[in-house]
């Protein structure tokens, strides 16, 4: 749901006209999904997913949204940021894992990827593709859920403190009522329990998966054959390979460097949190340890110390189960600025290892004119030859945004100003809150909705890929939000001259072609004019891809040493 938007003239980082809703306010679609008793949950407007409800895409959207809360006036902006927040953090505790279960991927405090809810399935697509998942992944008629992504609970965890840190601590009080299936006996299960249980079981699953791990890092794995391969923010099938377009066998454990610090944000934050209460002095105890032990094998798997250059992207394992470190140059690493993972280094120390982060974040082989690509683009060579939705040409405003807060957090302020007028611009240009951007080698970026080839000249393809993108994204949306207040007049930020940070961001910001806001809806009107609609063939990429996975399946494709 997106209500038409007025043209606010007061703000000139946003625009509407006669062909494009754009975008005074992008709550109408962050509303998501309404259940019937009110509560709201964020969810995205693409038809397919109706009755969707994502937990990443849930937990990144009301971190944003609870971000910019101080720089709220309006007490009905405030309520319902809390209200999105505070849904959100409910309805996952509700659907916390309790039990065992190879087909859904559920496991004991662990927090789902997707649930599906059958009330909720208002289009023949939607509700095909609950059939679909259900005979996938198990369920019954009125809700399908899966478990598979290894980043969500410590995403939950750190929302949760999040929202405390703004509201104090009377939602650790509040009773849910946790709610599963047996995989035994395929009886339902109902179980009260307080946020704050919750919180420990969410916790004590990230803290198990850190120490039952060979490498003491947060690792994932393909568990059913009909699941997700890469269970992280970037989950399409070929988001990590090497340069011979080789993935990993996700059949085995696999480590992404980001993973790391969003584990090792959510049992730092966690202990800070619940020092005070000695009933739980063995836990955060426990907790610490284990914290430690992440950061230090985090540097010792991801970075070579000595020179520390740019961190490798995953860790995974070979046919023999010995480790293989994927060296392709993605933007995952960057993730990891918007975490506290180098928060208790001395300026000297911390500036080595950032050095190399920002500067290749505004390279060339990154930067785009709508913000950072998901894959360096020394690496076209991408699994099974098609342009997967996570490579490099893929650059996806969530990520940036992610990013953005990262530098905003490591000091960076002007290289993050940067970021945000970029992808305030480009969705402005697009008139639409979209999923990815594409963008080609030479920069030319996809704006305007996307146009399938299926069939038609070769020569008029731009990308061979396997899906167009979804053209109302809640968490854009949200992040929309939050780089609007960050770009204001009045929260302007400024890199401290006498920091480390300043000469670095400098020399960057001398090198770079400065990107500057649109200003005004004739300047808007002119850029509009001068770009086309890129012609993307996704029958073909889906049948490439389809052929791809078949391969895989064979055993070909996988990284083998």
């Amino acid at each position: 749901m997106l209500a038409t938007a007025e043209i606010n003239t007061n703000n000139p980082y946003t625009f509407n006209n006669s062909k494009n809703i754009i975008l005074s306010d992008p709550k109408g679609l962050i509303n998501g999904v309404i259940d019937e008793s009110g509560s709201t949950y964020a969810s995205d407007g693409d038809a397919e997913f109706q009755g969707a409800i994502f937990g990443r895409d849930s937990l990144l959207t009301a971190q944003f949204l609870l971000d910019t809360l101080p720089d709220l006036k309006d007490d009905h902006d405030k309520e319902f940021v809390k209200n999105v927040a505070h849904d959100t953090i409910k309805f996952l505790a509700e659907n916390q894992g309790m039990f065992d279960n190879k087909l859904t991927e559920e496991e004991f405090g662990k927090i789902p990827h997707e649930t599906r809810l059958w009330k909720n399935a208002k289009t023949e697509a939607s509700k095909n593709s609950f059939k679909h998942l259900k005979e996938a992944w198990g369920g019954n008629d009125e809700r399908v859920v899966s478990y598979m992504g290894a980043d969500q609970t410590a995403r939950f965890v750190n929302l949760l403190i999040n929202y405390c840190g703004k509201f104090g601590n009377d939602i650790l009080d509040e009773t849910i009522a946790r709610k599963s299936v047996n995989p035994i006996t395929n009886w339902k299960v109902e179980h009260t329990i307080t946020i704050r249980e919750s919180l420990i079981d969410a916790n004590t699953w990230i803290n198990n998966k850190i120490n039952n791990s060979r490498i003491k890092l947060l690792e994932y794995k393909k568990i059913n054959p009909s699941g997700i391969d890469n269970q992280h923010l970037r989950d399409s099938l070929g988001s990590i390979y090497n340069d011979k377009g080789e993935i990993p066998d996700f059949k085995k454990p696999v480590a992404t460097i980001e993973l790391q610090g969003l584990a090792y944000d959510a049992l730092r934050n966690s202990i800070k949190l619940l020092k005070d209460d000695k009933s739980y002095l063995g836990l955060t105890k426990t907790w610490e340890k284990t914290a430690k032990k992440l950061h230090e094998n985090t540097i010792r798997h991801f970075w070579n110390k000595k020179s520390h250059e740019y961190p490798v992207v995953a860790i995974a394992r070979n046919r023999w189960g010995n480790l293989i470190k994927v060296e392709t140059i993605t933007s995952n690493a960057l993730e990891l600025l918007d975490t506290t993972f180098f928060d208790e280094m001395d300026e000297d120390e911390k500036i080595k290892y950032l050095k190399p982060m920002v500067e290749k974040c505004f390279d060339a082989q990154f930067l785009t004119d709508v913000g950072i690509r998901c894959v360096s683009t020394k690496y076209l060579n991408e699994p099974g030859g098609y342009s997967g939705y996570h490579g490099p040409l893929k650059s996806w405003p969530v990520l940036t945004n992610i990013i953005r807060r990262g530098l905003d957090r490591q000091g960076f302020h002007g290289l993050g100003y940067e970021l945000n007028t970029r992808l305030i611009n480009g969705i402005n240009i697009s008139g639409v809150f979209p999923e990815f951007f594409d963008v080609l080698m030479d920069g030319t970026v996809g704006y305007f909705a996307t146009k399938h080839a299926d069939g038609e000249n070769e020569d008029d393809v731009d990308v061979v890929s396997t899906n167009g993108r979804i053209m109302f994204q809640t968490w854009t949306g949200a992040a929309l939000w939050e780089t609007r207040k960050r770009q204001s007049k009045k929260y302007k930020l400024i890199t401290d001259p006498n920091t480390k940070n300043y000469g670095v961001e400098k020399d960057i910001l001398n090198q770079i072609n400065r990107a500057e806001p649109i200003k005004t809806l004739d300047e808007l009107d002119k850029i509009r004019r001068k770009n086309r609609v890129l012609v993307v063939n996704s029958k073909k990429g889906l049948e490439m891809e389809a052929e791809f996975r078949k391969a895989v399946a064979s055993g070909k494709h996988v990284i083998l040493n």
